[in-house]
């Protein structure tokens, strides 16, 4: 009887173990599974998240990108005409330092707010004149980009420089320049 009844336990006793095995490998899969697939529908949303800002930062780079363009292209304009203004019958009289060139330079940067000074540098890289009332007279820009470019014998319309910071104020700029020539065509300066 004693044996009967410990073999009795001893069963009870390891089918409540292997039950309770069974709940902690039925629990441990569970929670397993769970893990899972919160990982996978995180990895997918994350997915879904990136490949929205990528679209939305595609759209934005497009805008801007058309916004730049006009921007540079209204400047190009005023760039051209002020050029040819400096460079007809009248322009080609007037010295570079003079007050009608000053008013000439102020009167196009007027419409552009995007555009901070316009200036006209001489044969020698020393600015004449600038549309800004605080401008330094005789400033030396001949090591800049913009003035080699035409000083050096180039001949396209625009120029537009890298970065740089300004020699005037320190903040950083790009110049968009254009070659002036006298009437016989030859390097007046830079616009």
């Amino acid at each position: 009887m004693v044996v009967s009844f410990r073999s009795s336990v001893l069963r009870d006793m390891f089918r409540a173990r292997s039950s309770a095995r069974s709940m902690i490998l039925l629990s441990s899969v569970l929670i397993l599974a769970m893990i899972i697939s919160t990982a996978t529908l995180l990895l997918d949303l994350r997915q879904r998240e990136l490949d929205r800002a990528k679209a939305g930062l595609a759209s934005l780079s497009q805008v801007l990108a058309e916004q730049t363009t006009r921007t540079i292209e209204g400047i190009t304009l005023m760039m051209r005409s002020t050029r040819e203004n400096l460079t007809d019958a009248i322009g080609q009289q007037l010295r570079l330092d003079s007050q009608p060139v000053y008013w000439l330079l102020q009167n196009r940067v007027a419409g552009l707010p995007q555009v901070k000074s316009m200036f006209v540098v001489d044969r020698e890289g020393l600015v004449a004149n600038s549309s800004r009332s605080d401008f330094i007279r005789q400033l030396s820009v001949n090591e800049r980009a913009f003035f080699r470019h035409y000083a050096d014998g180039a001949m396209d319309d625009i120029f537009i420089s890298l970065p740089e910071q300004a020699k005037n104020d320190g903040q950083w700029t790009f110049y968009v320049g254009t070659r002036l020539a006298d009437p016989h065509g030859e390097f007046r300066g830079v616009l």
